[in-house]
């Protein structure tokens, strides 16, 4: 089955969870992350099915000018409200439309509707036997890059949001957070024509490299990342992909919030970005394992139980 953008192997899985099926950390998820610079208002939104936990998790954030407005988790306990073109969680629902998605989200103090067309073939992450190590953090990824445009209405105000460049992906496998030593991802889009993804992955001394540089025609692999900056705030990177070329991009906190799965604390931002004399925006997510004192510290943080 085909659907344009969106492939058979780009639809629901939970009917074939494979040879770690039965693995209470298996999981399949659904991601969205889109920033409007003419608003400034960012969204990341993200389903996550957990059917040997009985549960599906996910969230919504809501940001202006690099400020949270509005952050909801929820944790809904059953069976996954999902079929082949359809996930669903308490009032959050993603939609397969054409070759494209629809986000709906209807909540108290925000709703929103919003579209999202894709730009290009969606780009695998799969596992191969020469990476076998990192098959716990999702045996099978896929990421794309995309337009959004709709309506957001936040506490009662009307916003038409985009068109506006950002990504989304989906995953399926197992998922162990605190499975690899850290990880650092960026995705990044600096127009239709000139999309970045770069992930990479710190294991037990080893490092590897995932991603794509979307040129406007093809996707072309990543061979390399080097990146410099202390922290998510401030970022150098430089990509270089399989075709030769080489990418110089600057990457700067916008805004977000920090999550604190057991054993490991993930930064999930929005960043600016520049590649030479052209404007981006897009995710910029930062992984690391902790130490159980350390993780207290992060969780206590993230709660607001610390000034």
């Amino acid at each position: 089955m085909t659907f344009g953008y969106i492939e058979h192997h780009d639809l629901n899985h939970l009917h074939d969870m494979g040879r770690n099926g039965r693995d209470p950390l298996w999981r399949e998820s659904y991601y969205f992350c889109m920033h409007d610079p003419e608003t400034g208002y960012s969204l990341i939104t993200t389903i996550g099915m957990l059917p040997n936990k009985g549960r599906t998790a996910g969230f919504v954030m809501l940001m202006r000018d690099g400020k949270v407005k509005f952050l909801r988790p929820f944790v809904e306990i059953g069976r996954p409200h999902f079929t082949d073109l359809t996930a669903g969680v308490r009032g959050l629902s993603y939609r397969v439309e054409g070759i494209g998605w629809n986000l709906r989200f209807r909540g108290h103090e925000l709703k929103f509707d919003i579209q999202f067309e894709p730009l290009n073939q969606a780009y695998p992450y799969i596992t191969t036997n020469s990476d076998k190590r990192f098959e716990r953090l999702g045996d099978q990824h896929l990421e794309q890059f995309g337009t959004f445009h709709g309506r957001i209405c936040f506490k009662g105000h009307l916003i038409e949001f985009g068109p506006c460049l950002g990504h989304r992906d989906h995953s399926w496998g197992i998922r162990d957070w605190i499975g690899i030593d850290k990880y650092r991802l960026f995705s990044l889009a600096f127009s239709e024509d000139l999309c970045t993804n770069a992930w990479v992955i710190w294991q037990g001394g080893k490092r590897t490299v995932k991603g794509s540089v979307f040129n406007g025609v093809r996707n072309v692999p990543v061979r390399n990342v080097r990146i410099e900056g202390p922290s998510h705030k401030q970022v150098e990177l430089k990509i270089e992909d399989r075709s030769g070329v080489t990418h110089l991009i600057n990457s700067s906190l916008i805004g977000g919030a920090s999550f604190t799965p057991p054993g490991c604390v993930i930064h999930e931002t929005i960043g600016s970005a520049t590649y030479g004399h052209m404007n981006g925006h897009g995710l910029v997510e930062f992984h690391e394992r902790l130490g159980k004192i350390k993780w207290t510290y992060q969780l206590l943080q993230s709660m607001g139980c610390l000034a």
